[in-house]
């Protein structure tokens, strides 16, 4: 039962064993040096969208973070952002322009070569590569993730067969990822959550891997989108719970309430404390070293510039 659970859900599956001999660990100071370049990052995103009058809203462990902590979870290595769909694809078309000598936006149907499923804005000249790196390093930087927040159809038929769609088309855009991007290193990784889980991804992969992962991820990303912006129901469908379970009233959503994050006044959702408790539960209690999330890397460098100065 264990690797049925873990042929869908690979997060859970890799938090489940040890990678640290595959993987990098993050010292403790350098785990700080990383929040502090997210929070460089963040700054910069809050002040662009407040200046064109749109919301960039933490969500997930960053929403987690600002209720619990007043900052990162202290264990975490990335920061978590969700915008309207309007102001996400402004976003995303727009950000670059104004802050392309210090980010890089790699999104969907924007970039030749998409990381996810959603959007990221990268660094230039850091490192964070991780096990499915791609094979450019010039995409394999320091990141802040930006996942649109789209509209769920009110009829409850549409809604779930578009949820059903959604989530197929999720998993197996990461599979076809994978496959593309596979390496000794994500390999091994994947046999260490069970045979079973290991030979089914790659056996996905393989067979819908004729459309490259590019055209995966600007399909789902297709998919998810609904014009109807009075819905009762939105939902962060590229999130960790996917399509159903992150849908949340749009009423829970806006207007957005600020908090501290960092010495950041950071918008969140007008109810966040419902959000998070439908995504961790308990939220305020404290999770066991092994259930608290982390990525497996491979390299991390917070500035290549100097570092080939010196």
């Amino acid at each position: 039962m264990k690797q049925v659970k873990n042929i869908f859900n690979g997060k859970n599956a890799f938090q489940s064993i040890d990678l640290n001999d595959i993987s990098r660990p993050i010292a403790d100071k350098e785990r700080v040096q990383l929040q502090n370049i997210l929070v460089e990052m963040y700054r910069d995103i809050l002040t662009y969208c407040q200046k064109k009058g749109w919301t960039p809203y933490l969500v997930g462990g960053s929403a987690l973070g600002a209720i619990r902590h007043k900052g990162f979870i202290p264990w975490d290595d990335d920061l978590d952002v969700g915008m309207l769909r309007d102001e996400y694809e402004k976003f995303i078309t727009e950000f670059e322009i104004e802050y392309g000598s210090k980010y890089i936006v790699n999104s969907p149907g924007k970039s030749q070569t998409a990381k996810v499923r959603f959007t990221k804005v990268l660094k230039r000249n850091t490192v964070f590569k991780e096990l499915n790196a791609i094979d450019n390093d010039d995409l394999n930087c320091i990141f802040v993730d930006i996942f649109p927040i789209d509209n769920v159809p009110n009829n409850k038929i549409v809604r779930v067969m578009k949820g059903i769609y959604a989530d197929c088309l999720a998993y197996i855009s990461s599979q076809v990822f994978n496959y593309y991007n596979r390496n000794a290193k994500l390999i091994e990784a994947l046999k260490r959550t069970g045979k079973l889980n290991y030979s089914v991804r790659m056996f996905t992969g393989c067979l819908f891997g004729v459309k490259k992962p590019d055209w995966w991820f600007q399909k789902y990303d297709d998919v998810v989108r609904c014009k109807d912006d009075n819905s009762t129901y939105c939902t962060i469908s590229a999130g960790r719970k996917h399509y159903f379970g992150e849908m949340i009233e749009r009423s829970k959503i806006v207007p957005a309430q600020y908090i501290e994050f960092s010495g950041i006044q950071a918008p969140v959702f007008r109810n966040v404390e419902s959000y998070l408790s439908n995504m961790y539960g308990n939220y305020m209690e404290i999770p066991p070293i092994k259930k608290r999330e982390q990525h497996y890397i491979q390299e991390l460098s917070f500035d290549t510039v100097n570092d080939l100065e010196k």
